[in-house]
């Protein structure tokens, strides 16, 4: 089993996917899932641990789902297409941290083996005695 999953949606970037699959190549616990929604697909071979999905004319969320249904790994995140992550720095807090869920800056890296509940109270609007209404 793979440590870490990677999911990439794309689209229109095959001149870019060359070298964003070959910066992933040299991580074994690294799984990279690259879904792409091009009218065409990548012609292209891929190494071992790149896993691409061609699904034309889909949106950004129907891919970034499918990539979570494809992964493998124990943890999963989300990266763009264009972006170069720190994996050495995710590898070793899954490692170290023994975490369900971490974040550095805009990256979550989360344990897809556990069932983890986010809440987050929103504020909505006023009700008519001024009391702010909140959503749990």
């Amino acid at each position: 089993m793979k440590k870490l999953s990677v999911i990439m949606p794309t689209l229109n970037r095959h001149t870019h996917l060359e070298s964003v699959f070959k910066f992933y190549e040299r991580w074994e616990d690294v799984e990279l899932i690259c879904v792409d929604g091009s009218e065409k697909a990548f012609p292209k071979n891929t190494p071992d641990n790149v896993v691409y999905i061609s699904i034309p004319s889909t949106s950004f969320q129907y891919r970034w789902i499918q990539g979570m249904y494809e992964s493998r790994g124990k943890y999963l995140t989300y990266m763009p297409d264009d972006d170069y992550p720190n994996l050495r720095w995710m590898l070793e807090s899954c490692k170290d941290l023994n975490s369900d869920i971490i974040f550095q800056g805009d990256i979550c890296v989360f344990d897809k083996t556990k069932k983890i509940k986010l809440r987050r109270k929103k504020k909505v609007g006023k009700r008519k005695t001024g009391e702010a209404k909140t959503i749990e």
